[in-house]
């Protein structure tokens, strides 16, 4: 995969051409493997203008500084190539929030050993100070090492902290989700990054060297990050499917206390509605409402359907769960979301 950089010059672009076949295939995905390793990644090299990753991180350093990462340092850079078989494309957004991690994790350890190696032998000659060379002769056991630190991390961190982040994601999804299918991925890949441009039959990415890649019939994947930094991430090499790795909207929640209505509101509708509305300024779920303000997913069903049913919001199935939104009526009575009005 390569990795975006701000520093490099706008005419370094990494191409990817679509023909009708693959824009058919234009999907979105999660995935918490991607999500595990760029948390890795953000403690090892941390990047400026992410505070609330870089909060998130702080507080977890210490359990992090307790893993053995040695194996993952040479590998995760910021800039350059980083080996495809440690983050498969997942197979797309879940509606079970446990169960990926172990499926993409089975992925990377189901590599055959010949890719591990040609993936490794590249960080080699690219970076000959860096890449573990011994991975050369063992490409079976780094994967197993590798596979086990990953887990440890997921573990000792992400997994207690997952269902906040998928909420993030999701929400990013569903958004951008709905935008494809209204207006196309024309619109939707140009309002996903500055770094990325969109051509007819040609998705472009700014990076770290020029080259056109195909994706003939495979499709691309759309995944959202919340730990992979402030650039796009592009995944080009086969087997692998062609995946996108964009910075997620709604970045800065990851240390967002909930929502706060104002005086005004809470007269109106009473604390708890008042805080549901002003949370469903950017679309939620009964069971991610529940977790934001503490209040059992019961309680929190009979308010939405109490507000829904003043018509202040409308529910959008999203998967098997369904997100609630504000209506034109209950955006009226919110006001724009905290930092500015909606793009959506």
């Amino acid at each position: 995969m390569a990795n975006g950089s701000a520093q490099t010059e706008l005419t370094r672009m990494l191409t990817l051409t679509l023909t009708d076949q693959d824009l058919l295939r234009v999907r979105f995905a999660v995935s918490p493997l991607w999500e595990t390793l760029a948390l890795v990644r953000a403690h090892l090299s941390p990047v400026p203008g992410e505070p609330a990753v870089d909060r998130f991180v702080a507080r977890h350093r210490p359990r992090l500084a307790a893993i053995d990462l040695s194996l993952l340092p040479d590998l995760l850079t910021h800039q350059g190539y980083v080996p495809d078989f440690l983050t498969p494309p997942p197979p797309g957004p879940s509606t079970d929030p446990e169960q990926p991690f172990a499926d993409e994790l089975d992925r990377l350890l189901a590599t055959p050993p010949e890719v591990v190696a040609r993936e490794i032998g590249r960080v080699h000659r690219e970076r000959p100070a860096a890449g573990p060379a011994r991975a050369l002769d063992r490409p079976d056991q780094v994967t197993r090492q590798l596979g086990a630190a990953v887990s440890r991390v997921w573990t000792a961190v992400l997994a207690p902290n997952w269902r906040r982040v998928r909420d993030i994601l999701m929400a990013d999804v569903s958004a951008r989700g709905r935008h494809l299918v209204a207006a196309g991925i024309e619109q939707v890949a140009g309002r996903l990054h500055p770094d990325i441009t969109w051509r007819p039959g040609a998705l472009m990415v700014r990076g770290p060297g020029t080259a056109v890649h195909h994706a003939d019939g495979r499709g691309l994947l759309l995944v959202p990050s919340l730990f992979n930094g402030p650039h796009p991430t592009l995944l080009l090499d086969r087997p692998w499917q062609p995946a996108l790795f964009y910075p997620a909207r709604g970045r800065g929640d990851l240390a967002r206390p909930a929502a706060e209505p104002s005086a005004a509101l809470v007269t109106l509708l009473g604390r708890t509605r008042a805080r549901l509305l002003a949370e469903a300024a950017a679309g939620v779920t009964t069971g991610a409402a529940a977790r934001r303000l503490g209040l059992a997913k019961g309680t929190v069903s009979e308010h939405l359907h109490a507000l829904r049913d003043c018509g202040l919001i409308y529910p959008v199935r999203d998967g098997r769960f369904l997100r609630y939104e504000l209506t034109a009526t209950g955006a009226a009575l919110t006001g724009p979301p905290a930092g500015g009005p909606s793009t959506r």
